[in-house]
């Protein structure tokens, strides 16, 4: 009977420890957690404005017999004929869009991102990519419509996130 009591007081002992040792280690992950929550609350518009960038990038375009592209490949196309041949791409498709990311772009490196600047560059790249997720939904192409969502996503989540913060 002693050598239970012994052991069933070591494994309480030992069992309390560890609850210390745990509700410590809890306070300890739930500090850095806040902590950490509160470094990226501050910097969320930033964030947000920098998933929209990479986000409109990769938007999925299939035309004709066998041609696809992604927007970043498209865009590189558009920027290096900007240079040599700036009439051939003039069109409010493509013109459009890449001054609302050169704008997100801009926004980035403001100490906080202005609001105004980031709801004209949405309205700008939803343009092209709502109307390409539009395309996609009408012509059943799971690809473009599953490269166009993500944007849409983080458009909400930017848009609910900017609505909260007024």
């Amino acid at each position: 009977m002693c050598i239970f009591g012994y052991f069933s007081r070591f494994g309480f002992l030992f069992l309390n420890s560890f609850l210390i040792f745990e509700t410590s280690f809890r306070k300890t992950i739930l500090f850095e957690a806040k902590f950490l929550f509160f470094i990226l609350e501050g910097m969320k518009s930033k964030l947000l404005n920098a998933l929209l960038i990479l986000t409109s990038l990769l938007g999925y375009l299939e035309w004709g017999g066998d041609n696809h592209a992604f927007l970043f490949q498209a865009e590189y196309e558009i920027l290096t004929k900007l240079c040599t041949n700036p009439t051939s791409v003039m069109h409010p498709f493509t013109i459009l869009p890449l001054v609302g990311q050169i704008i997100l772009l801009i926004t980035l490196f403001q100490k906080t991102p202005n609001k105004t600047l980031t709801y004209m560059s949405i309205c700008g790249l939803s343009l092209l990519l709502l109307f390409m997720f539009i395309i996609g939904l009408i012509s059943l192409n799971y690809k473009i419509m599953g490269c166009t969502l993500p944007f849409i996503i983080v458009v909400i989540w930017t848009i609910l996130h900017y609505r909260k913060a007024t």
